[in-house]
């Protein structure tokens, strides 16, 4: 006999118990049929699946009507994945360093709530495991898919083991989102328009003012200049693919200058 908690854990990953009279009718059914191998089950097949292939594909059941339209479904977010991450990014690049993990702590924990069934994000603590929260393989990777679909990136089923805590996972996702360098140099546009502001207090011969614009107008003539350098870099590389190897030589010959 099946124990009440292993019949439990068997429904949340989405197999439930036959109840007796449809289990009877289709045991008689198959014995009067002609089908050499039968299974009968109550399957739930938007939990089983996604956990079932979430390390390989499975054969098995792909051709089933409603893992097909799941396979379908996924391919569909795959295919949005790059727009969602970009805006999400495109948001992320607005905020402090703090506020982006503040964002990124708090879509995981609205998220592993909605999983686990807390009405509020606030019950999910974010340094506390995931595994101490309750979650298994089967939530895990139901948080995996949410999060996918609400960042845009392709996760792995092990993503929330791997980082277990929402804190370090919001860390592992910012990483994967950003290019740390460029978060760590950028101010947000919220601190540059406070300086817009702070600077059209002042009167225009104000010394704090003057070092400020000139500081400004140095910074974008460098940038102008890095700029330009690409672009000659860029048309140097270009010119040096399409030349023969003549041309090739004679370049050398100049640089050395043998010509």
């Amino acid at each position: 006999m099946v124990t009440d908690a292993h019949a439990a854990a068997m429904s949340r990953r989405g197999v439930s118990l036959l109840d007796r009279e449809p289990a009877m009718a289709a045991l008689r059914a198959g014995l009067d049929g002609d089908d050499t191998a039968l299974t009968v089950a109550d399957i739930d097949w938007e939990r089983f699946a996604p956990v079932f292939a979430s390390a390989r594909p499975r054969p098995l059941i792909s051709e089933i009507a409603e893992v097909a339209a799941q396979a379908a479904a996924a391919r569909a977010d795959a295919e949005d994945g790059d727009q969602v991450a970009g805006e999400l990014r495109k948001r992320l690049g607005e905020l402090s360093q703090a506020e982006q993990a503040r964002l990124l702590v708090d879509l995981i924990r609205t998220a592993a709530g909605e999983v686990i069934g807390h009405d509020s994000p606030y019950a999910v603590e974010a340094g506390r495991p995931f595994r101490d929260l309750g979650f298994d393989s089967l939530t895990a990777v139901e948080l995996r898919g949410r999060l996918a679909r609400s960042t845009g990136l392709s996760l792995p089923s092990s993503v929330v083991f791997d980082h277990p805590t929402p804190q370090a996972l919001a860390e592992h996702l910012r990483a994967e989102l950003l290019d740390e360098a460029s978060v760590e140099a950028l101010p947000t546009l919220a601190e540059l328009d406070q300086l817009e502001g702070a600077l059209a207090l002042r009167a225009p011969d104000d010394i704090g003012r003057v070092r400020i614009t000139m500081r400004l107008h140095s910074l974008l003539e460098r940038l102008g200049a890095a700029e330009e350098r690409r672009e000659d870099t860029a048309e140097v590389a270009g010119r040096l693919r399409a030349a023969s190897n003549q041309e090739l030589f004679d370049l050398i010959d100049q640089d050395l200058g043998l010509s």
